[in-house]
């Protein structure tokens, strides 16, 4: 008798326990279609992620989600009958409660076009719709255990799969990729071993013969010598960490010795101890609207619901990008275009800093002429809000086009601040070290900081090469920097050892944004001198005492 209880109080709990793990998904079917294809629901696959289910007699289920709430779902469900799919209807279903290992592969935006043959080598397929985000993520899957993915996603990784990961997910939150998903693309079903390859030996950094080693990932003409790299080679040979020769050269062997003397340099490490904990800051806190504009995607439910009721021009503005860029009807987005620029620009002091006439009906045929307009709106609107970084992620292209027209660099626009820049290493050291030197109090130095961090994200988002004009001030500035600064170590050892490693850690910066501007298509000179000016606005403030000149 004892053991049946005990049976019975186990079933319970058991039963209990999975009523508590599982939850509710809810999902629209749209109908079920004898030949679907995706094209067909082009009218409402901006609602959710549009996927088959499995046949049976010849009919397809379609289904439109996934939504994490009814009522969201219902929402869409009435949506989805206006558009004609008067026989659709939800279809809930529930998670199992036990997760299993996928590798997530990359994430896109509901309705965007995919080029699938890029996944061909990454195994079986699946989705995971996110229809409150308006995403959905690509996964591989179908592994034994966590292992196994992480096995998996080694060789994913050496098949150019960079930014895979390992995720444990609801089995039901995902579902297989079919031929109706992909347009006809049909995937393997094994992810191919990565060949072995032999680690090779580290360079000797304190030698006299320079080993040979692979070319950094950027495009440098073989007869171009850096000045960084000579800068650098400089200063960790007097430091005894570079023992190769004084050539601009030799770029990997530099790096190597600075890597050296980071873990043994005591000012360094000091630094870099620091540099770890510090907070990446964000900007000043957003209004109601600007927060809504920087979470369109993110949050669009909560956004919409802030832009639909706002009588603000530059919300009109807004929402007919979102209109254009989802093809909406075009009478509607030139209607709310043209009510934004009459209702800015016929405010009494409106400021008009651009050659744009405000009397012209406009018709919008190109993003980029949206986004220049966006722009002009944005830059007179009183609310003074910002370009959110998305829409510079999203649109890279159109952005540079509408926002930096002209052949050089201007900035002229204000952007939400996210401080990429500052997350790398030499970067953060180097702020640390500078904000270290300062001896100045200066009560505007917030508001500097806020100033600083936006340029530095227009420079990571929409980099252009500096006015040619402007060439020789940003050369000479950093000419003024290291006299003012061998200046002041002559007074001192101490003196001497700080700026001996500050002087390490500024050409290993100076270095690392040449890499990047190179990559992102900035000549060489004109590289160095965006990565002078990126500099200038991490130590410029703090070590103005120091520079000469000033």
């Amino acid at each position: 008798m004892k053991q049946i209880l005990v049976g019975i109080l186990f079933l319970c709990s058991t039963l209990l326990l999975n009523a508590q793990t599982q939850k509710d998904i809810f999902i629209v079917q749209l109908g079920n279609f004898a030949s679907a294809k995706m094209e067909d629901y082009k009218l409402v696959n901006t609602l959710g992620l549009i996927y088959a289910g499995e046949s049976q007699d010849g009919q397809t289920p379609i289904y439109l989600g996934d939504f994490d709430t009814k009522a969201a779902a219902e929402i869409a469900l009435e949506a989805v009958k206006k558009k004609g799919y008067e026989g659709a209807f939800l279809a809930p279903r529930k998670t199992t409660g036990t997760k299993v290992p996928v590798i997530q592969l990359g994430g896109k935006k509901i309705g965007e076009s995919v080029t699938w043959t890029k996944y061909n080598k990454a195994g079986k397929i699946a989705l995971l719709p996110e229809a409150a985000t308006k995403t959905f993520k690509v996964l591989s899957v179908g592994f034994s255990d966590e292992a196994a993915a992480k096995t998996a996603l080694n060789n994913l990784k050496a098949m150019g799969y960079k930014d895979a990961y390992v995720r444990n997910l609801d089995a039901a939150t995902f579902h297989t990729a079919t031929t109706f998903e992909t347009n006809g693309v049909v995937f393997d079903t094994a992810i191919p071993e990565a060949p072995k390859v032999e680690t090779p030996k580290p360079p000797i950094v304190k030698a006299d013969t320079i080993v040979k080693v692979p070319t950094i990932p950027v495009v440098v003409p073989a007869n171009y010598k850096r000045q960084s790299v000579g800068e650098l080679q400089k200063v960790l040979s007097e430091m005894g960490f570079y023992t190769g020769k004084i050539d601009g050269d030799n770029i990997y062997v530099t790096k190597a010795a600075f890597d050296a003397a980071a873990k043994e340099n005591k000012v360094l490490q000091k630094y870099l101890a620091v540099a770890k904990t510090a907070v990446i800051g964000t900007g000043v806190k957003a209004s109601e609207l600007q927060f809504a504009v920087n979470n369109i995607f993110s949050k669009p439910e909560a956004a919409t619901k802030v832009l639909d009721k706002s009588k603000q021009p530059i919300a009109k503005a807004y929402r007919a990008y979102l209109m254009f860029t989802k093809n909406g009807d075009a009478k509607k987005i030139n209607n709310l275009m043209n009510e934004a620029i009459a209702e800015t620009f016929n405010t009494k002091g409106a400021k008009k800093s651009f050659q744009f006439d405000t009397k012209v009906t406009y018709s919008y045929t190109t993003l980029t002429q949206l986004l220049q307009h966006l722009r002009y709106i944005q830059g007179a609107d009183k609310n003074q809000l910002a370009f959110p970084v998305w829409l510079l992620e999203e649109h890279p292209k159109d952005a540079l086009a509408a926002l930096e027209p002209t052949e050089s660099f201007s900035g002229d626009y204000k952007v939400e601040v996210k401080d990429k820049f500052m997350e790398w290493e030499e970067l953060l050291l180097l702020q640390k070290m500078a904000d270290d030197l300062n001896t100045e109090t200066d009560k505007n130095a917030e508001t500097k900081r806020n100033q600083e961090a936006q340029r530095r994200t227009q420079l990571y988002l929409l980099p252009k090469a500096i006015d040619a004009k402007d060439k020789d001030v940003y050369k000479g500035w950093n000419i003024a920097l290291w006299k003012g600064m061998n200046k002041w170590a002559e007074k001192d050892e101490i003196n001497k050892q700080t700026t001996t490693a500050f002087k390490a850690a500024y050409y290993k910066a100076l270095l690392h944004l040449e890499d990047y501007y190179i990559t992102k298509g900035i000549k060489n000179e004109q590289a160095t001198t965006l990565a002078y000016y990126t500099l200038q606005t991490v130590i410029d403030r703090p070590l103005k005492r120091y520079i000469m000149g000033r």
